[in-house]
């Protein structure tokens, strides 16, 4: 009596599990690679986002401080911000800057205070248009609109310094902030 018992696999059948196997590979490998890229983007994204709303909320609360605004100069545009802050409005154990200017150049943003010197407050943002502050005048309130562009998102609001005088053209006060024109 002779018993005949396959054992193993053919080459046949070791290719075809072989290439199986590499095509689900391929498969989950190009399906893991596409979420470390999206994490990545939605990582950079996110730091962009989380650095341009610092920013913004930094030069807002001090501006909303501010007596004296001297640039923009009323209805332009400008990359410079130039104000003073009065000794009474400074936070207790914080900067003791009274004068406080925010320039850009390339694609940095840079705050300078009489005190505390220049301190890099933002880098890499947009080199066409990364950081703009409009004035705005009219017979309601002098407002100013900050713009800070980083990556591929733009981030806006508008400022009413609370100290400033009431002028002719309007009148002092944080009483419109985020006001939109």
């Amino acid at each position: 009596m002779c018993i005949r018992m396959n054992r193993g696999f053919t080459l046949i059948e070791m290719i075809i599990a072989i290439v199986v196997l590499g095509i689900l590979g391929v498969f989950t490998f190009t399906f893991f690679g596409d979420y470390m890229n999206t994490y990545t983007q939605m990582r950079n994204r996110r730091s962009d986002h989380q650095e341009a709303l610092y920013i913004i909320e930094r030069i807002s609360r001090e501006l909303r401080n501010a007596s004296t605004v001297t640039s923009p100069a009323a209805g332009t545009s400008s990359t410079t911000l130039s104000f003073q802050i009065p000794a009474a409005a400074l936070a207790a154990g914080g900067d003791t800057s009274t004068t406080i200017s925010y320039s850009w150049s390339g694609t940095q943003l840079n705050r300078t205070g009489n005190v505390s010197g220049s301190i890099l407050m933002g880098d890499n943002m947009d080199a066409a248009n990364g950081f703009a502050v409009t004035a705005i005048t009219n017979s309601v309130t002098n407002c100013y609109r900050i713009t800070v562009k980083r990556g591929t998102e733009s981030y806006q609001t508008t400022v009413c310094p609370k100290n400033v005088p009431p002028s002719s053209l309007g009148f002092g006060g944080n009483y419109a902030d985020n006001f939109k024109q």
